[in-house]
């Protein structure tokens, strides 16, 4: 169990954060998560410190799952808490929220092209560009750049899996009694947003699965769409609408 215990709760329709029992100004410093922003760089060091002084102990940091998921080893936490620690040699009183991406390594998406968005454009369906980027997963996230489907499966359990280890690792290091809160975060700059058209064959079996789930037989579903020969298997897929 983490030393620090954190909360928000409402109050009078506002939220607020309590840390250990405690009403606390939601005020954070910040980093980001280009390679100049991380937290063992002399800059995050001095602005760290420099909020401390101001009686501001709350950081975000930021850091990427896939440095810890390997393909040829087992999960190694170790790139994680070094994020973690170098908030604490700043500010040892600091009190962290993670911004966790969980992107999946760049040798999991060549390796499961099956998996990875087909964007729908003007000029037709194309597969994800492959253009080398792996160390800043974000930095493209505009473009149609080589990304995992949100509809895969395969990426929701073994990244899933991923998430749990840290989670579970992370409390047996004294990072994890700094570590008050994790921002699950994937999509467009990690703030959940979908990347452009996905019309890739892991979105069109969840489509497949909504409308299912939405209608109770295919009749409905006939009835729904003013179409007497539809099928689950049939129906229509235009993600751009």
């Amino acid at each position: 169990m983490c030393a620090n215990y954190a909360c928000v709760e409402q109050e009078h329709g506002t939220p607020i954060l309590f840390i250990n029992g405690k009403k606390t100004p939601p005020i954070f410093y910040s980093l980001s998560d280009f390679r100049a922003a991380k937290s063992d760089t002399a800059q995050a060091q001095r602005n760290i410190k420099a909020f401390s002084d101001c009686g501001i102990d709350l950081v975000c940091c930021d850091t990427n799952l896939c440095t810890g998921w390997h393909k040829a080893s087992g999960f190694d936490i170790a790139p994680l808490r070094a994020e973690l620690s170098g908030v604490l040699d700043a500010n040892p009183m600091a009190k962290i929220i993670l911004r966790l991406h969980v992107n999946p390594p760049y040798w999991w998406l060549r390796d499961h092209p099956e998996e990875c968005i087909v964007y729908r454009t003007d000029k037709g369906d194309i597969p994800g560009i492959d253009d080398g980027e792996s160390d800043r997963l974000i930095k493209d996230d505009l473009g149609n750049s080589l990304r995992c489907s949100f509809a895969s499966e395969l990426w929701l359990k073994e990244a899933g899996d991923m998430l749990r280890l840290f989670c579970e690792q992370i409390q047996n290091f004294p990072e994890g009694d700094a570590l008050i809160g994790i921002q699950v975060a994937y999509g467009v700059y990690g703030e959940w947003h979908q990347f452009g058209v996905d019309c890739s064959l892991p979105m069109q079996r969840y489509f497949r699965t909504f409308l299912k789930e939405k209608y109770d037989s295919e009749k409905a579903l006939q009835q729904a769409w003013k179409n007497n020969s539809l099928t689950f298997d049939t129906a229509e897929f235009h993600p751009e609408t």
